[in-house]
């Protein structure tokens, strides 16, 4: 199961929370791996982190830090 549900937390909300920093994040990578690609799979990687983590976030931090 997903560690997101099992924590209780809303997959919808935090799919919005993560879709916002998005352009973001996407613009920011390219400019360090210079290569779109690599950008797109560093940022997937990232949103892949965040959904593991979920869990064990208590709330004192936002989530583009």
């Amino acid at each position: 199961m997903n560690p997101a549900l099992q924590a209780g937390i809303d997959p919808q909300k935090l799919g919005r929370r993560i879709a916002a920093p998005r352009p973001t994040l996407l613009r920011l990578a390219h400019l360090q791996l210079r290569n779109q690609a690599w950008a797109e799979d560093a940022v997937s990687e990232t949103v892949l982190a965040v959904l593991r983590g979920a869990q064990h976030c208590n709330g004192a931090s936002q989530l583009k830090t």
